[in-house]
């Protein structure tokens, strides 16, 4: 199962627990949410739980305190003469239909005022007292050129400080060889700009708050390749000057993708919930989702099939599957669907 998860923390200044009562739990209503939602992949797949929803519920959290920055909740009286609140989330159902959460006023011995009712989208009938005032979306930029990174500018990346600031994020064979360390570094950061020079999907913007408090800003992401030109191991973090780019820090690719996800769902190739599977594992993979489930269990989230429907790592112990775990902890199964699980043999 998915971790308790604290909201305070993940949506810094507004806690949209303190704010609205979720019942069941908010992570309970976030898998609500991920079944009503287009089909999106909204865990890591390193993650030790097959129904791991970190992805969303920072999703949530941050996509709640940046509507509250810019008072997009609504608030109305509806028919019966009860206070009722709706906000938009910024996703949409598979007939793109936007998604709302309803709020209603809480209890007077709860200590929150709202109460969380339900996803909803606009033909709901709780919708009505909005009229035609739904609420809006979340935005986070004016200017669609801040999305692009700029290729007149230079990028001046603050190798001796990133080299050694937040070590434990870079592959294990680099951790305690500074130089080893260093050029690498050095030599992604070159193959990185000629990787946005070529196209510019490669930068990812991402949304980022210094501090709790603080207001937040634009900033772009950029594949490091440290031990391979084909695998991204970090992203690069990015912020425009008036006059280049600065890059002082790095990002495992998972929080990186958190990021990049309240803007939009990242549409580089390099940027993704990264699969962590079992070492011997050299098929190619797929994993399950809502239209396409584990042969095995069945379910929609978590398992991985192999590209040619021979292999299936499954999370669920069941009959003579193979037990396999990989370096964070992550448990499969293997089962060989048919023929034989190595294609040259």
């Amino acid at each position: 199962m998915t971790s308790e998860f604290d909201a305070a923390e993940n949506g810094g200044s507004f806690n949209i627990a303190d704010f609205a009562w979720f019942p069941g739990g908010f992570v309970a209503q976030a898998r609500e949410l991920a079944t009503l939602a287009q089909d999106e992949r909204w865990g890591d797949p390193a993650g030790a739980f097959r129904d791991d929803l970190s992805v969303l519920l920072y999703y949530l959290s941050n996509t709640a305190r940046r509507l509250d920055e810019q008072h997009r909740f609504e608030f109305r009286t509806d028919s019966r003469g009860v206070e009722v609140g709706a906000f938009n989330i910024g996703l949409f159902t598979d007939n793109y239909e936007p998604i709302f959460g309803f709020l209603e006023q809480n209890e007077p011995d709860r200590s929150q005022k709202w109460k969380f009712r339900a996803w909803v989208t606009a033909s709901d009938f709780r919708m009505r007292s909005f009229g035609d005032c739904v609420p809006q979306a979340a935005s986070y930029f004016e200017n669609p050129a801040e999305l692009l990174y700029d290729r007149r500018l230079p990028l001046n990346a603050r190798l001796d400080h990133i080299v050694d600031d937040n070590v434990d994020r870079y592959p294990d064979v680099l951790r305690d060889n500074r130089q080893l360390r260093r050029n690498a570094l050095h030599g992604a950061v070159d193959e990185a700009i000629k990787r946005v020079q070529q196209s510019y999907k490669t930068a990812v913007p991402h949304w980022y708050w210094p501090t709790a408090e603080s207001d937040g800003h634009m900033q772009l992401l950029l594949p490091l390749c440290l031990m391979e030109f084909s695998h991204a191991d970090l992203a690069l973090v990015v912020d425009r000057t008036p006059h280049d780019y600065a890059a002082y820090t790095v990002l495992h690719l998972d929080g990186a993708y958190k990021r990049a996800r309240l803007v939009a769902r990242p549409d580089a190739d390099w940027l993704g919930p990264q699969p962590d599977l079992p070492e011997d594992a050299e098929q190619r993979w797929r994993f399950s989702s809502r239209g396409d489930r584990c042969p095995v269990c069945s379910s929609e989230a978590g398992c991985a099939l192999s590209a040619d429907n021979r292999v299936a790592l499954c999370r669920t112990e069941h009959g003579d599957g193979e037990r396999q775990e990989t370096k964070r902890g992550a448990t499969f199964f293997k089962h060989v669907l048919w023929g034989n699980a190595d294609p040259a043999a």
